[in-house]
């Protein structure tokens, strides 16, 4: 027996269906889905029962794209470059309740349709380099899922299926939505690696992180990320 999850969106990762070009690649690194209950021993799924009753779960498990937990600052800063007349009227930090942020009152559906429509528009695709874990424990895996345990849990990479893209695509622009130099995380990073020497004038490594763990500043943020959107 063993704990394998799917990445939340696995469907999505690599999907282009609806695009007919690709301008820009944002890669992160992984987003849990839930594990494959028929796979887990007895005491494993009293420990996935107990972490499913958890609010912190639950609220987590709602979100409906990438970057949606509320800590992300990633849609707040698509919505400064996709609705610059809303924060020119007002502070940064306010809350665009017509835009591509999730916030609590508003209709998930139609914040999620608003998501996708943006992407499309601008002919972003969004992924992960890590499709599936296959962690030893659920020890932080549904606690913000860090990296580091994202990077010991044996992970069935992306990779492949990105570089496919990049080909089949020609972007202008990959961007790399977390620090792919770090020591912390070496196999992380070896993939990335792997996609750089591959299309090495495409790369854009190590953006300021939207990770709310990453303490950026929003102006910090949009003045790092809009020149490769404009």
């Amino acid at each position: 027996m063993a704990i394998i999850i799917n990445h939340r969106f696995i469907d999505r990762l690599t999907s282009t269906d609806n695009y007919d070009k690709i301008h820009i690649i944002i890669v992160g690194t992984f987003n849990p889905g839930l594990p494959d209950i028929s796979k887990l021993n007895a005491t494993e799924k009293i420990q996935f029962d107990e972490i499913e009753k958890s609010r912190k779960f639950k609220k987590f498990n709602q979100v409906r794209n990438f970057y949606d937990r509320p800590q992300n600052r990633f849609w707040k800063v698509m919505d400064f470059l996709n609705d610059n007349d809303f924060y020119t009227k007002n502070n940064i930090n306010s809350r665009n309740h017509n835009g591509l942020k999730f916030y609590v009152g508003m209709d998930r559906d139609k914040v999620f349709k608003k998501q996708c429509d943006f992407c499309l528009k601008n002919k972003i695709l969004i992924t992960d380099i890590a499709m599936t874990i296959k962690p030893v424990s659920f020890c932080d895996i549904y606690d913000n899922f860090p990296d580091t345990a994202i990077e010991k849990a044996s992970p069935i990479w992306n990779t492949d299926n990105i570089i496919k893209v990049i080909h089949d695509y020609n972007p202008k622009k990959v961007l790399i939505n977390f620090k792919a130099d770090s020591k912390s995380t070496p196999n992380i990073c070896s993939e990335i690696s792997k996609i750089t020497k591959r299309f090495p004038d495409k790369l854009i490594p190590s953006l300021k992180s939207t990770s709310g763990a990453a303490g950026y500043k929003y102006h910090e943020l949009i003045e790092n990320w809009k020149g490769h959107f404009l």
